[in-house]
């Protein structure tokens, strides 16, 4: 498959193709035309007037016909390649079982695994609005000591969450091929889904990413920050209703300002009309162009064989600098973003439980391209897809050779955004020639 990039503040090159949306198109349009007899459109001549409804009846099904065609024919490319990536994302988990690389993270609590950072307090208590804990960098407050169980080859580390939101430090958070990582969320457990949060804060002294190489599953909501990046392996997976994974801040840079707008706020920021509020910044955000470069947050990288999946009415945003996707990432009525920037800006909502985010405009300086600065790089080799749900994919060099799409239900159409990082995202995008990677058919 021909490798196809896209520069200068665009998104991925995809084509959203729907069926249905084809067929009634073709049923009521078409483009005005000069009437040849004046006089049908009189009433002088009915028999003209009879053979020219027959006529533009007959090229209204014509129309139909050959719409249903192209489409059923998009459609069955882009299944071909849904199938093909499966398979291929089958054999990858598979082949990331069998190797020995990845051994080398330990599996459950311990030294180069799953470590609370020094010095915190288990607090599992209350938290306040005003709670002065909130300034401190390092806390554990809203859930108990994890908790680990050995079954054989198999580890679960388990932390029961006691709060709405907790805010966790840990001096590395790796899981081990063979560990499992539950977030015991059953508190928030209600009919209209578990809005519990676990926020995650990594600072790692050595300095490397977090590897997720076992499982990570929750019932409601985990977000995993970790300046330097983020990688998912062939072998991992994650199930949660909600997934936030970055290398960049979430809210601000200043940690104790971070967790009050988390507590008292949260994502819900990002439904709110509070213009330049940030959701996910970094130092480069501020960069101006002169004096010392801002160190850069770390990449995120997916495997083939990984699986992330978020669950009905949740989301999957996946941010940093630059990505790269070769497993899969899915959600269930819900909201799949992948942006490749330095931060990110709240948008106007669109109701429900609707995640806006805005790109543009973020710590870009002035006739500079953000490739120069070492950010905005975008593959995807693999699976992005919502099924009843939307993607967003966001960046300025954009590779996509792998498949992108949504699907519709009788609830409601899906919906398939793309936008340049430099304005809202508009409801309908521009697809360039021949992409077979992406379509939503009803």
């Amino acid at each position: 498959m021909t490798r196809k990039p896209v520069r200068g503040f665009r998104t991925s090159p995809l084509r959203v193709l729907a069926l249905s949306a084809a067929i009634s198109m073709a049923l009521i349009g078409g483009t005005a035309q000069a009437d040849p007899n004046p006089f049908a459109r009189r009433g002088l001549d009915p028999s003209a007037q009879a053979a020219r409804a027959a006529q533009q009846q007959g090229l209204q099904s014509v129309r139909a016909q050959q719409a249903a065609q192209k489409s059923l024919a998009a459609f069955g490319r882009a299944a071909q390649v849904r199938s093909a990536l499966d398979a291929a994302q089958v054999a990858a988990r598979a082949a990331a079982a069998a190797s020995q690389i990845g051994n080398n993270v330990p599996n459950g609590l311990g030294e180069g695994g799953l470590k609370i950072a020094a010095g915190v307090r288990i607090e599992p208590g209350a938290i306040l609005a005003n709670d002065p804990r909130l300034g401190e960098s390092k806390l554990w407050l809203g859930a108990k000591t994890p908790t680990q169980r050995v079954d054989g080859a198999d580890t679960t580390v388990t932390i029961e969450q006691t709060q709405k939101k907790a805010i966790l430090s840990w001096e590395s958070f790796n899981v081990g091929k063979h560990t499992t990582v539950y977030f015991d969320q059953r508190g928030g457990n209600q009919s209209g889904g578990n809005d519990w949060i676990a926020l995650n804060r990594v600072d790692d002294p050595s300095g490397r990413p977090s590897q997720i190489l076992g499982r990570i599953k929750a019932e409601g909501s985990v977000y995993l920050l970790n300046r330097n990046g983020v990688m998912f392996g062939g072998g991992s997976q994650v199930n949660t209703r909600s997934l936030v994974a970055s290398s960049l801040n979430l809210f601000d840079n200043d940690v104790a300002k971070s967790n009050r707008i988390f507590i008292n706020e949260g994502i819900q920021r990002a439904r709110q009309d509070t213009q330049d509020a940030f959701v996910l910044t970094s130092e480069r955000v501020d960069y101006s162009g002169s004096g010392a470069l801002p160190g850069q947050p770390g990449d995120i990288r997916i495997e083939a064989g990984a699986q992330i999946k978020t669950a009905a009415g949740g989301y999957a945003l996946i941010a940093a600098p630059n990505i790269s996707n070769a497993g899969s990432v899915q959600g269930e009525d819900g909201q799949v973003q992948m942006a490749a920037v330095i931060g990110a800006r709240a948008g106007q909502p669109s109701g429900g439980n609707d995640l806006r985010l805005r790109y543009g405009d973020i710590g870009t300086v002035a006739g500079t391209d953000p490739a120069a600065l070492g950010y905005g790089r975008f593959d995807n080799t693999g699976i992005i897809a919502s099924k009843r749900g939307e993607v967003t994919l966001t960046g300025h060099d954009m590779r996509q050779d792998g498949y992108v799409g949504t699907t519709t239900g009788v609830s409601g159409p899906a919906r398939f955004r793309s936008s340049p990082p430099t304005t809202p995202a508009p409801a309908t995008p521009t697809p360039p020639r021949n992409s077979p990677t992406a379509s939503a058919v009803r």
